[in-house]
């Protein structure tokens, strides 16, 4: 049975179901998906992110002081109801106890659904009223009454195309490599992917900019991140950084690159290996350590210079 990439799935369910669940890593386009796919003509979006101090009444509402008198003001929840609208909740898992009483009571079957407010009104929701919860985990970390009412669960293991495009095109291979790796402390958000690619713009000018950039974003993965970014760049694969034709090796040592390179060792030298989307990043002491690697198109960066196995005789 053939299956459909995640996107193309979520895309489906997002037009036609009220109730939608979208999880995985952090920085997938999760959100900017479920601001754009399947929205009626001028439906209006809603967007909340919950955290275990979220108040209730911040997302139902609540009386404001107006004048001399006590006004009621509608949350983003029940303005949703009122107006068809979606509702983006990111980050279900980590609502309160006091926030999921309210939300089984938005998420509740429409032909069942009312909610009476504080002023006394009860109101239900309006036709195409829907509801798109986000998560970077799994569904059971959610309770029993959630996991109830958010039966199409979309599990996002790609990143969104749309949120990519948003990227300069360079940067788009980076960024989709960096989000997808399976190391947490290694991972890169197209958020900060997007606010690399302002900095480095306005930084274009500036002696280092593009390092001063790295660094103001990525923190302690600007290396990883650049190295990412070279990686995209590589032109020639066949051809090694002295323009010369190298046979194809599976195995390789820091020493076998110095020996043919003509360099020293030095110490303490930055080595970053990429495997399909996985990329990971080591600080080599010893110039005799060994890497070996299965990929089908392995590379490697080894201060400053790009190579793939095939480099190495």
């Amino acid at each position: 049975m053939p299956t459909h990439n995640p996107w193309t799935v979520a895309e489906a369910v997002l037009k036609e179901s009220r109730r939608v669940l979208l999880r995985g890593k952090p920085g997938t386009g999760k959100t900017y998906a479920a601001r754009t796919l399947g929205l009626l003509p001028g439906q209006k979006v809603y967007q909340l992110t919950m955290t275990p101090e979220t108040p209730m009444a911040e997302i139902r509402g609540h009386f404001v002081q107006k004048g001399g008198e006590f006004v009621w003001h509608d949350g983003p929840a029940v303005r949703a109801w009122r107006e068809g609208a979606r509702l983006i909740i990111n980050e279900i898992d980590r609502s309160s106890e006091d926030v999921l009483s309210l939300l089984y009571a938005i998420m509740d079957d429409p032909e069942f659904a009312e909610l009476t407010l504080p002023t006394g009104e009860t109101i239900t929701p309006q036709e195409n009223f829907g509801v798109v919860a986000t998560m970077n985990g799994v569904p059971d970390d959610l309770p029993d009454g959630l996991q109830d009412r958010l039966v199409v669960d979309v599990h996002i293991t790609e990143m969104a195309e749309g949120a990519l495009a948003r990227l300069p095109e360079d940067l788009r291979e980076p960024a989709r490599s960096t989000s997808l790796t399976d190391n947490p402390e290694r991972s890169i958000s197209i958020r900060l992917w997007m606010e690399f690619a302002g900095l480095r713009e306005k930084f274009r000018e500036e002696e280092n900019g593009l390092m001063l950039a790295a660094q103001a974003v990525f923190g302690e993965n600007a290396p990883q991140a650049l190295a990412a970014i070279e990686i995209a760049d590589t032109a020639d694969p066949a051809i090694n950084m002295l323009g010369e034709e190298i046979p194809e090796k599976t195995l390789i040592s820091i020493k076998e690159y110095l020996e043919h390179t003509q360099k020293n060792a030095g110490h303490t030298q930055l080595l970053t290996i990429t495997e399909g989307n996985l990329l990971d990043t080591l600080v080599v002491d010893d110039p005799d350590v060994f890497v070996s690697l299965t990929s089908d198109d392995p590379r490697v960066v080894f201060k400053g210079q790009t190579f793939r196995l095939r480099d190495f005789n």
